[in-house]
């Protein structure tokens, strides 16, 4: 079953699961963080320990990833992307060592851009790269870790005001002008599952028949 990222505390008002009736894993563009208990969904909501400049510092302040016809040669834009790497590669190890549940999904959220944007990196420094692409595939890559981050509960309203504009602004250029569909534009969602729905029954073995 699948349930749009807001709805989950919802969800888990309406239906109460113990620690082990159900497994969540939550879905980020392709990223996937599995085994999330309940106690962590709660955390995440009333999370303390949520660091709400992370929005701003991957993506409020980073043209690169929703300013359209700037970046129009490779170099103008790799210079920005490996700041951007840089920064999501040292944040993502900061955080390791804190072993939190919920630190952890914020790691593998940041790791994942950081890896969208070294492809894009490599992408550029091929022989005569279409910069408008790389960057539109990069955008359409790392939004819906962007959105996980915006609609994040603890978040700053004014820093997802601000970031819902620029997204706003990035989104219809690439669909009025970068030729992408509605459809690539992904949201954040989680997948609930029963336990005993995971657990595959074993067959039973007919003793053999003598003869």
């Amino acid at each position: 079953m699948e349930i749009p990222f807001l709805e989950i505390w919802n969800f888990l008002e309406l239906v109460k699961p113990d620690e082990g009736s159900y497994q969540f894993s939550l879905q980020v563009g392709k990223i996937e963080v599995n085994e999330i208990s309940p106690d962590v969904l709660l955390l995440l909501q009333k999370d303390p320990g949520f660091d709400t400049e992370l929005l701003p510092s991957i993506f409020t302040f980073r043209e690169i990833l929703w300013q359209p016809n700037v970046f129009k040669n490779p170099k103008d834009a790799i210079s920005p992307l490996s700041i951007f790497r840089a920064f999501c590669n040292e944040t993502a190890e900061r955080n390791e060592p804190k072993k939190s549940q919920a630190a952890r999904i914020y790691t593998e959220l940041i790791k994942g851009m950081g890896r969208n944007t070294e492809l894009a990196i490599q992408s550029l420094q091929k022989d005569r790269p279409n910069v408008n692409r790389v960057l539109r595939d990069l955008r359409i890559k790392n939004i819906p870790s962007i959105k996980f981050f915006m609609h994040h509960p603890q978040n700053r309203y004014d820093y997802f005001r601000d970031a819902q504009h620029r997204l706003d602004y990035a989104v219809k250029v690439m669909l009025g002008e970068f030729q992408t569909k509605y459809s690539e534009l992904l949201n954040p969602y989680w997948t609930v599952q029963r336990v005993s729905e995971l657990k595959t029954p074993k067959l039973s073995q007919k003793p053999s028949e003598q003869s």
